[in-house]
C-alpha cells in the first residue's frame, strides 16, 4: 500500500501549483463564477473577508483520508449555506456547494496514496 499524502498535496501536483497557493487556488476553482472578479480586490484589500472559508478549505487541505476530505468539505458546505451574510448570497461572493461535491466526485481513496 502507498504512503498516506494529504489532499492539498495531490491538489497542488495535479495543478503544478506551490503548496503555499493552495487555499486561495481553491478558493477560486470554488467560488461562483459572479463573484471570482470580486474576490481578488477583497482579498487584496480586505484578507480577512475570506478567513472562515480559508480556514476550511486549509483543513480540507490537511485531510489524509477520504472520510475527512468529506467531512471538511461538508462543512464547508453548510458554511455557505448556513452562515454567511445574506447579501454575499445575492451577490454570488460565496462558495459552490455544487463545485464542491464536483471535486469530491473525483477524489477517492487512491488520492491519498503514493501509487
Amino acid at each position: 500500500m502507498g504512503e498516506s499524502i494529504t489532499f492539498k498535496e495531490a491538489y497542488c501536483v495535479s495543478r503544478r501549483l506551490e503548496r503555499d497557493e493552495f487555499e486561495r487556488a481553491f478558493l477560486r476553482e470554488v467560488l461562483y463564477p459572479i463573484g471570482k472578479p470580486l474576490s481578488i480586490p477583497l482579498l487584496m484589500l480586505h484578507p480577512s473577508f475570506f478567513r472562515d472559508e480559508l480556514s476550511l478549505i486549509s483543513k480540507i487541505g490537511s485531510a489524509s483520508e477520504f472520510k475527512d476530505f468529506v467531512a471538511h468539505r461538508n462543512k464547508l458546505v453548510d458554511f455557505t449555506l448556513y452562515q454567511i451574510a445574506p447579501w454575499r448570497k445575492v451577490a454570488g461572493i460565496r462558495t459552490s456547494g455544487r463545485k464542491l461535491f464536483k471535486i469530491g466526485d473525483k477524489v477517492d481513496s487512491k488520492t491519498f496514496s503514493n501509487q
